[in-house]
């Protein structure tokens, strides 16, 4: 009978305090709770039973419902309390805003993430995207922030397709490398630019209201992606990165066309790609391929990757493509270690080089990879041509 009585009397002192409006002088900045929104959480707060973004009356007569028991305990003392009915009422109002509400405050994702977010209590940056983003869109309302970095070149992929609203993706880079990448607002002045942005996807689901975007993206450059609703909706969903390196396949090369007398540099790294075994090598690994067309009817090609922006175990192979075998048909030639000085890694001949003959009308396919699959970074590769008569 106590624990009854003092329901009552809490639930009646509550009540006369929320008649009086003793809460309702309770600045937003005190009525926000930092739980609300963030990315990876649903759209409550503590004490936001019913998961609206907003405690009130219906989460204080779920908590007053549950007295006594353990269902609905906000302190962890595994009891509904008075210290709970404290919690509820000092929380009272609207969750907080995301953690990355703002662009400064983007989150970082990496390739194959998947990140819940939620935008109900998020606010948005008064930066449209009218003709950028569809016929209809003008502006992402209650947007939250991510922020990706590729270690190689590559298309990025952003997808919402699931959540429970009418969704905008839009992505943006600085114009001058280095600095800021989140956008200004409209009439403000920044280096941040719009290169992006999807309303609805048939990709998702036909006539989905949900977004997939692709872009190109650079190695090393910061990109801001900004996700939030169509004409002021809110929710939640999962952002999903993925992303595919240039390179990543034979038959998706990074091209280069030989010409005389030059020297190609060709900067990248393995780590985002796929799983090769290259002839002299020790294993599997990851590698990245160059696709190369001669320009003059005979070729002398010099390939290395003897210098201090490659930091792993190379191996270089090439291959001559054919119409019946594909992009691997002819093994031209494959180096592993090259007894040089400039192929010297943490005093070991690790790095490699190359030479091969090449013929206008063929197509070569270079394979830059590790010496197995612990081996893996960045490089440096140059191709120097010269062309001659036999």
């Amino acid at each position: 009978m106590t624990s009854i009585r003092t329901t009552s009397s809490l639930a009646l002192t509550a009540a006369l305090a929320l008649s009086c409006g003793v809460f309702a002088e309770k600045s937003e900045r005190e009525s926000l709770r930092s739980q609300g929104g963030v990315a990876g959480q649903t759209c409550s707060c503590t004490g936001d039973f019913d998961n609206n973004g907003l405690i009130n009356g219906a989460d204080l007569g779920t908590l007053l419902g549950g007295w006594g028991g353990a269902q609905f305990d906000l302190t962890g003392d595994g009891i509904v309390d008075g210290a709970d009915l404290g919690t509820i009422l000092g929380a009272w109002g609207a969750c907080a805003a995301p953690a990355n509400d703002n662009c400064l405050d983007a989150i970082a994702v990496e390739i194959g993430d998947a990140v819940p977010f939620c935008t109900t209590n998020a606010t948005e940056l008064q930066q449209g995207v009218s003709g950028s983003c569809g016929s209809v869109a003008t502006n992402i309302f209650n947007d939250v922030w991510f922020n990706f970095v590729p270690e190689g070149d590559g298309e990025l992929t952003l997808s919402t397709c699931g959540a429970d609203f009418d969704t905008i993706i839009a992505v943006y880079t600085s114009t001058i490398p280095g600095l800021n990448s989140c956008p200004p607002v409209d009439g403000g002045v920044g280096t941040a630019s719009l290169i992006g942005c999807n309303d609805d996807s048939n990709l998702c689901a036909t006539n989905s209201l949900q977004s997939r975007l692709t872009v190109d993206v650079i190695a090393g450059k910061s990109y801001k992606i900004r996700v939030g609703g169509f004409a002021g909706a809110a929710g939640s969903g999962t952002l999903n990165v993925s992303f595919k390196s240039v390179g990543a396949q034979c038959f998706d090369g990074i091209l280069v066309n030989g010409q005389d007398n030059t020297v190609k540099t060709v900067t990248g790294t393995t780590v985002d790609n796929f799983v090769n075994e290259a002839p002299c090598g020790g294993g599997p690994s990851k590698g990245e391929w160059i696709t190369y067309i001669p320009t003059c009817q005979n070729q002398d090609v010099k390939l290395s990757t003897c210098y201090p922006e490659t930091d792993f175990d190379t191996v270089i192979t090439v291959y001559r493509e054919s119409i019946s075998g594909g992009c691997t048909a002819l093994e031209i030639v494959c180096v592993d270690d090259t007894q040089s000085q400039a192929c010297l890694l943490d005093g070991l001949f690790r790095k490699s080089k190359a030479d091969f003959l090449a013929s206008a009308g063929e197509t070569y396919h270079i394979l830059v990879s590790g010496f197995n699959a612990t081996k893996e970074g960045n490089y440096k590769l140059t191709i120097e041509t010269n062309c001659f008569n036999p």
